[in-house]
């Protein structure tokens, strides 16, 4: 029956003349940024924030490059808004809401962040709304789920409701004026209420028929033209409206007669308006489908301003929109720059819309995975998988770093382990959605089995890429344990002997191999859940056993090397068990676990110990203080039977140990925290109890202690960003061409003069690596637009992944490298091709 589905699905492809497409570069799903808070001083200290994939993000110059924020933000719910308020550039607070901690305030713009709760009854919290005057008035709204609304006249410090049994609000505006400061709700009816001054009666002004539920209303902003204040308001269904009179009536604003919809209906999603100097307002709109659409003269005249914004299919699938929200700076008039965040990323104009930048928002340094050679002692090994940047091995304890991309198809990883095979060489294993990864002995590059249990996908794996419409239908009419997207490995320790490796993927449970990657078996499909966590028993040799966590469902423990897992969730809180964001769990054995029977299990709740293989949990207090601690990452020393130790990462609150084998805990090297770094991954050195070294990563850096955890280093380490990525963008005629002896196995090449190749980065030193040979020929180079060089690429030899040029000491900040193709050669050249595979910038 699967050969022939996959035949018809084939053959209807190409009936449809619909080429295959072979190589997608886009990951799946999306960096989706859905909330973007800008500094009122943004035009002098280039300052926003934004959260995206679980992360909080400050940038300092302008969406270049970001670092996350950690210390004091615990919480175990999504954030849903996030607002910066007016006023002193130097002293404004920034706001986050989340769907089920409350609210946060930082009041050192994002440095560090504290609850602010009292008297939020609700703190399931979907949106927030500053007053204008909010640096004065100190006037804060928050939108529950639920009926009603939460107001702040102390800015956080204090939370009363109102509103409570009048209606459901999905927009609120902040009206002052000579009446006083007060509020207009607008309801999912459609319907618009206005408050009186004290918050506590409502009127109901208007409603807007068959518009559907009121999706944004903006701040007043006054019309000198008219002499009147206006209000515009979004709709879930009929598009835009503006009303001077605070909601009793309403006017049909109409932003463009081509304009697409959703299912039939004109959604708008966000709504800006700002006062310009010509008397009237600037209104920024964005809808479902479409952005940026801009009007100079308060809604009059409208403009589309589209070029460089992105979609993506995957918008749609999964059902949201392609564009949240649009952020203007309070400088707008002067110096035009925008924001537009939506499911494709985050982009920027600085020319009042004329064209849009995407801007990395998920840098490709940053980690998935950290790996520590068993025979570190000796060969001194450590291996990092990137999110996007690729693998970088080290070999003399993380001094010097060599990126190693040859043989991936796709430069987005999840986990690395390095393990010994049965020549006791040092064997690396890294995985990529459909692809098991294998680097063994002094290769430099990959081999590649795809994670395929049948023949028929094994062919759709090896010949169609992710985003190909045959593997999309493949999906759809022959989904099965055969289409996995693995996340986690787990090597068995005793793998130079049984090859036995697991992987727990994305909704397919738990895959197996005892061949060391060459074929796999779906033993469990855990309810097509979703493996959050995956360790091997360091016995597993004697007891066979597994453990994993699944996302909604808790710890599950298999004792016959994964043919059969059974629920242990006695003792663990629900939160424990039905958490469902991801970073949900860790899970780490005693190293004396046939002796101590010791699991412990980090959850979004707390750190759990079972000595009875999971079949009861205790909890344990790391940070003393009885709240609940958002288990980010546990690392155990290979000598735990002598010292006890255990490292404890915690969200938001930093790093804590234990020398007691978890009964008591402390604080330790409280400088990460306090710099916004939270490991997220701890590894020991196997001769920790000579050599006294741990290493881990936060989310983006790397770092090393040689004191028992108690001081860190970062490691400083390159970042490679491949030939396909965003940050290039190629001008003129090139070529894409592949090869297994490529990174990433393509380059990009050139022989027509004047063509060019702009490398966007924010560094001290940047190399371009490509292939030499005899057929390549000469380029000039321009930094940030000024000649440094003319290079070029012949060479007797075909050499690959060769550093072409390097250039160092640069400042602080963004940087563009440009390569231009021009029509000279070296006399022994048989052309003056020019070639890109990579750059790495340190």
């Amino acid at each position: 029956m699967e050969r022939v589905l996959l035949r018809v699905l084939i053959g209807f492809v190409l009936l449809m003349g619909g080429g295959v497409n072979t190589r997608v570069y886009a990951h799946s799903p999306h960096d989706v940024v859905k909330s973007i808070a800008i500094s009122p001083g943004y035009v002098r200290d280039r300052t926003l924030f934004i959260y995206v994939l679980d992360e909080l993000k400050r940038s300092i110059d302008g969406g270049y490059s970001w670092k996350n924020l950690e210390n004091g933000l615990d919480n175990s719910t999504l954030v849903s808004d996030l607002v910066a308020s007016s006023g002193d550039p130097a002293e404004y607070e920034i706001f986050i809401a989340t769907r089920g901690n409350g609210i946060y305030r930082s009041d050192n713009r994002g440095d560090s962040w504290h609850p602010v709760n009292t008297g939020l009854e609700n703190l399931n919290i979907r949106r927030l709304v500053l007053s204008p005057d909010f640096v004065n008035d100190r006037t804060l709204v928050a939108l529950p789920q639920g009926d009603g609304l939460f107001v702040s006249k102390d800015g956080g410090d204090s939370w009363h409701q109102i509103a409570a049994d009048e209606f459901f609000a999905t927009s609120v505006s902040v009206v002052k004026d000579k009446d006083g400061i007060r509020l207009l709700a607008g309801t999912d009816k459609g319907a618009i209420y206005l408050s009186d001054e004290e918050f506590g009666d409502w009127l109901k002004r208007g409603e807007i028929a068959g518009a559907g539920k009121i999706t944004e209303l903006s701040l007043p902003v006054y019309e000198k033209t008219d002499n009147e204040y206006v209000t515009y308001a979004g709709t879930e269904l009929s598009g835009l409206y503006k009303t001077v009179d605070l909601g009793k009536s309403f006017s049909h604003v109409q932003i463009s007669p081509s304009l697409n919809s959703k299912n039939g209906a004109i959604y708008i999603t966000s709504i800006s308006a700002i006062k310009n100097e010509r008397g009237t307002a600037d209104i920024f709109v964005t809808t479902w489908n479409e952005a940026a659409f801009i009007s100079a003269d308060g809604g009059e005249h409208w403009k589309k301003f589209d070029k460089g914004l992105k979609k993506t299919s995957q918008a749609d699938e999964y059902k949201n929109p392609h564009f949240f929200k649009i952020a203007v700076s309070p400088e707008y008039s002067s110096h035009g720059n925008a924001f537009v965040a939506g499911f494709s990323g985050l982009f920027r104009t600085d020319n009042k819309g004329e064209t849009w930048t995407e801007l990395e928002t998920r840098p490709a340094r940053n980690i998935e995975g950290i790996a520590v050679s068993p025979s570190f002692p000796g060969d001194q090994l450590i291996a990092l998988a990137a999110y996007e940047g690729g693998t970088y091995v080290s070999t003399d304890s993380g001094k010097t770093w060599r990126t190693r991309n040859v043989g991936l198809r796709s430069t987005h990883l999840w986990d690395i382990a390095v393990t010994n095979n049965e020549k006791k060489e040092p064997v690396i294993f890294t995985i990529s959605n459909r692809s098991f990864l294998t680097s063994a002995g002094n290769s430099s590059s990959w081999s590649r089995n795809e994670i395929a249990a049948s023949k028929y996908w094994k062919y759709v794996n090896e010949n169609f890429d992710e985003g190909s419409i045959v593997t999309r239908l493949a999906r759809r009419f022959i989904d099965g344990p055969d289409f996995s997207f693995a996340i986690h490995i787990a090597v068995s320790p005793e793998f130079s002997t049984d090859a036995t490796v697991f992987l727990g993927t994305r909704y397919k449970g738990i895959l197996k191999t005892t061949d060391g990657g060459a074929s796999w078996i779906n033993p469990w499909q855990a309810g097509k859940g979703w493996i959050a966590s995956l360790k091997v028993s360091p016995n597993f040799g004697n007891d066979r056993i597994v453990a994993a966590s699944v996302r909604r469902k808790g710890f599950y423990l298999s004792t016959d090397a994964g043919k059969s897992w059974q629920s242990r969730n006695e003792g663990l809180s629900p939160l424990a068990v039905e958490y469902k964001n991801l970073g949900s769990s860790v899970i780490e054995f005693s190293p004396e676990f046939s002796e101590d029977g010791r699991i412990y299990f980090g959850t979004a709740d707390a750190l759990y110990l079972s000595m009875n293989q999971g079949r009861s949990w205790k909890k344990l207090n790391v940070t003393g203080e009885g709240r609940r601690e958002f288990i980010n990452a546990i690392g155990i020393s290979p000598d735990f039977y002598n010292d006890g130790t255990i490292l404890v990462s915690i969200k938001g609150r930093g790093l804590f140990k234990s020398t007691d084998k978890g009964s008591s805990f402390s604080e330790i090297a409280p400088d990460l925290i306090l710099n916004n770094e939270l490991l997220k991954l701890i590894r020991f050195s196997p001769a920790y109890a000579r050599d006294h070294t741990i290493f881990a990563a936060s989310p983006e850096e790397v770092f090393v202690s040689y004191d028992e955890g108690l001081s860190w280093s970062m490691l400083e380490r390159p970042v490679r960003y491949e030939n396909t990525r965003d940050n290039t963008t190629y001008y003129g005629k090139w070529k894409r061409r592949g090869n297994n002896k490529f990174s990433a196995l393509n380059i990009h090449t050139s022989d027509v003069p004047g063509a060019r190749a702009i490398f966007r980065f924010v560094g001290k030193q940047v190399t371009w690596f490509g292939p030499k040979s005899d057929k390549y020929g000469m380029a000039n180079v321009y930094l940030d637009g000024k000649p440094v060089g003319k290079v070029d690429q012949f060479s007797s030899e075909q050499k690959n992944v060769s550093p072409i040029f390097t250039i160092g000491e640069l400042s602080k900040g963004a940087h563009t490298l440009t390569i231009e193709v021009i029509d000279e050669k070296n006399k022994n050249a048989s052309g003056h091709y020019i070639a890109i595979d990579a750059f790495e910038v340190i």
